[in-house]
């Protein structure tokens, strides 16, 4: 959303005075494969989706050990757009792992 909580309180200003909405999203339901799929099914090209499956790759290495297995980022990156897709929450979310945080 912002780097400091001065630009916080802009943002928050902002919503106030000008009566706008604020909404902090996963980009990848603007990409150009996301809006491509989506296009696809609404127009029934796709027919009747019987099982979705995501998953994403993503070197860890470097990122701040939080003490999770699995920083926010990459649930939240996934899960949009295939609720997107599907319409509806996802039923079954799994996280495997295939390395380490770098220590400090």
């Amino acid at each position: 959303m912002a780097t400091s909580i001065a630009d916080c309180k802009k943002i928050v200003d902002l919503v106030k005075q000008t009566g706008l909405k604020y909404m902090m999203m996963e980009t990848v339901v603007y990409s150009r494969e996301y809006l491509f799929m989506k296009e696809m099914l609404d127009k029934g090209q796709l027919g009747k989706l019987q099982f979705v499956q995501a998953a994403i790759q993503q070197d860890m290495d470097g990122w701040p050990n939080t003490g999770r297995d699995c920083p926010d980022v990459v649930c939240h990156s996934l899960r949009w757009p295939v609720a997107g897709l599907i319409g509806q929450p996802a039923e079954y979310v799994s996280c495997f792992g295939s390395g380490r945080f770098a220590k400090s």
